[in-house]
């Protein structure tokens, strides 16, 4: 795979987490990207589950005088995504490179598509 395409990719999934992180959407996001970092493996997900928690927590919780917590969230989760998706063996990178371009179509597509119930009309 090409570097260019993890890095987009593993940026888009980041965007998608902290983007999502505290609004409605975050349910089904933290379930959809712990599936993916979990790919049937128990503990994998478990410890995706504890790390989106995490990110979500520290959004949160914002400190005028700290550094942006979304800018350093958006970096942690790049680096979550590429490194998962280079970790992989060939065959196993392009099931998860097509699953991680699905969901994150997916969100896309949810994000284009507005919500009713947030239009406060």
């Amino acid at each position: 795979m090409l570097a260019e395409e993890f890095e987009a990719l593993a940026g888009a999934g980041a965007e998608t987490v902290v983007r999502a992180a505290g609004t409605r959407e975050w349910p089904t996001v933290r379930a959809q990207v712990a599936a993916w970092f979990g790919r049937s493996d128990r503990h994998r997900h478990t410890v995706a589950l504890e790390r989106l928690d995490a990110t979500a927590t520290a959004l949160g919780q914002t400190d005028p005088a700290g550094p942006a917590p979304e800018e350093e969230a958006l970096q942690v989760w790049r680096l979550r995504f590429h490194d998962a998706l280079e970790e992989l063996e060939d065959a196993a990178q392009r099931i998860a490179v097509a699953d991680l371009g699905a969901l994150l179509s997916t969100r896309r597509v949810t994000e284009t598509s507005g919500d009713p119930g947030a239009s406060g009309a």
